[in-house]
């Protein structure tokens, strides 16, 4: 023991009858030495290095015992014959052995498989008695369509919001069965719907959801001059809730909402853009208002760059060595498109603010620039011609930009990317 009351730490082992210590290289207190586990206390500032050393010098000391007892038993030739006949007997006997645990393991498994199957068949059954069970008080026919869809929509929007994480993570993303990956264009349509029907019949009930309602609902929006298209695209919705609606409550109609086609036709509109001499007169015509005048800047910035208005007026922020970079907002598409000279031009002018206008505002300020600017071409819309600056609207520039590339041969693959669309028959 030293004058600070520490007494070196070693370990004591025995070999051939005699007691060794095995000096670890530190001193310790006795109140720092915990006795029962062996090893220093954590009250120790250095008591993780010195338990290391201990555990690692206690290891050493036992491979080097077990090392010696090992060259200290040499086998005997007795011992080693036995040996080889023990192996020999056991290789004799193994095809046998693996035999018998292949004949288990099929055994096993056949067992599995009929306990499998019979739980399947109590759980079919059981969904049966429920099914029936609805069938008889009515509570599946019951539910209302409002309450029915709010689940709906967001059952398969979840399954879309937990695609769109998983996307970002890097995972695989793979289709759920009886589920769509939701766009938010397609969510919107779906909301639409929902809205719509609450407007048309508020009390609808799932168990109603058959054709004739159907057919109900498509006289209700054309009767409101609701757009074919429009008609279509929210019938397709709706049509494609009810055989859901029908599915899971196993309603009579199921198999007739299977075949149902709602047969909305609407005649495919030829494009409409503005020529560059009509162009030329939009850009040179004295306008009374400054606001009129934000409003024709911006058609003119859509004409140049292919944007809709609600990423035209996010233009200036997103230039970036001469090229427009941004993230659509109503798809969400990545799209880079070359800044042309013009569009620079005009975006330098203004110092880089842009206005902003919501969509209808807009086609109806743009329809009182184009009457100034005496755009009087004949279009044919609805079964009759009508002057150019009655029917122009915001879209007019996306589509004028890209009559503008097409006529300057730009590769309609090149044009799709710029545009942001997904197939190459939209450009």
């Amino acid at each position: 023991m030293n004058q600070r009351g520490e007494c070196p730490v070693a370990i004591k082992h025995t070999h051939k009858g005699s007691d060794y210590l095995k000096s670890l290289g530190f001193s310790l207190t006795e109140k720092e030495w915990n006795e029962k586990r062996e090893q220093v206390r954590d009250s120790h500032p250095l008591a993780s290095e010195h338990n290391e050393t201990i555990s690692s010098r206690r290891r050493e000391l036992e491979q080097a015992l077990r090392r010696i007892a090992d060259q200290q038993q040499q086998p005997t030739a007795a011992a080693l014959e036995q040996a080889v006949v023990e192996v020999r007997e056991i290789a004799k006997n193994l095809p046998t052995l693996l035999e018998k645990l292949d004949v288990a393991r099929g055994n096993r498994l056949e067992k599995m498989e009929v306990e499998l199957q019979e739980l399947l068949q109590k759980v079919e059954a059981k969904r049966a008695q429920i099914r029936r069970w609805h069938r008889l008080h009515g509570s599946g026919r019951s539910l209302l369509v409002s309450k029915e869809m709010d689940g709906y929509i967001l059952s398969i929007g979840g399954y879309a919001k937990r695609a769109a994480l998983m996307a970002e993570e890097g995972t695989p993303v793979q289709r759920l069965p009886g589920t769509e990956v939701l766009k938010p264009a397609t969510a919107r349509i779906y909301e639409t719907v929902h809205r719509l029907l609450g407007v048309w019949r508020p009390g609808l009930q799932i168990g109603d959801c058959n054709v004739a309602v159907i057919d109900e609902f498509k006289a209700w929006l054309q009767s409101r001059h609701v757009k074919p298209s429009s008609i279509k695209s929210y019938l397709l919705k709706f049509t494609k809730f009810a055989r859901w609606s029908a599915k899971n409550y196993e309603l009579d109609h199921a198999d007739e909402l299977k075949e149902y086609r709602h047969g909305v036709k609407f005649r495919i509109r030829r494009p409409t853009f503005l020529t560059p001499v009509e162009l030329e007169q939009l850009c040179n015509v004295q306008l009374p208002t400054r606001t009129l005048e934000d409003v024709r800047d911006m058609m003119v910035l859509m004409v140049f760059t292919g944007l809709r208005i609600s990423d035209a007026k996010l233009a200036h922020r997103a230039i970036i060595n001469d090229e427009i970079v941004l993230t659509t907002q109503k798809t969400g598409t990545d799209v880079t498109i070359p800044l042309a000279p013009a569009a620079k031009q005009l975006l330098k002018r203004r110092n880089y603010q842009l206005p902003t206008f919501t969509y209808s505002y807009f086609s109806r300020e743009i329809k009182e620039v184009a009457k100034l600017a005496k755009l009087e071409r004949p279009i044919l819309k609805d079964g009759k011609y009508r002057p150019l600056h009655e029917v122009i609207s915001a879209h007019w520039g996306r589509r004028t930009f890209a009559s503008f590339a097409l006529e300057a041969k730009v590769n309609p693959a090149v044009l799709k990317e710029w545009l942001g669309h997904s197939r190459m028959d939209q450009c």
